[in-house]
């Protein structure tokens, strides 16, 4: 496993603290994202963007990729789920519900990194505008 943040280094075989750690700084410290990769071939991933009680996750499998159904995942939830993952058990999966966005992300792991940054950056927005009215 590697865990790997926008502001962060590279880690390989984190620990479920690095890896609480990661998702707890987003929007901070570790930037706007945090990928766990479990191999690069195929490709096997999960992904979380956001802050706060506002987490977007991603996975990417079998030349497959979903996002999860809720826009808009706690804290904990996110924090679950890329445990789980970490830990490489299945039960991530069933935590919430997917939906398969593979044509929507044609363009393999920069597509879904920059797909990232834009709902970072849509989430941002929204905070400014809600503080600035």
């Amino acid at each position: 496993m590697h865990l790997e943040t926008e502001e962060g280094e590279d880690i390989e075989n984190p620990s479920d603290d690095q890896v609480r750690q990661a998702v707890r700084g987003l929007g901070k410290e570790s930037g706007t994202f945090a990928i766990l990769t479990r191999r690069e071939e195929p490709l096997e991933y999960i992904q979380t963007t956001g802050e706060e009680d506002a987490f977007v996750v991603e996975y990417h499998e079998n030349d497959r990729h979903f996002r999860a159904v809720d826009s808009n995942l706690a804290l904990e939830k996110t924090e679950a789920l890329l445990l789980a993952y970490n830990r490489g058990s299945d039960a991530w999966c069933k935590m919430t519900a997917w939906e398969d966005v593979t044509e929507k992300s044609k363009g393999g792991k920069w597509t879904a990194r920059i797909i990232i940054a834009v709902i970072v950056l849509i989430i941002l927005v929204a905070v400014a505008v809600k503080f600035l009215t």
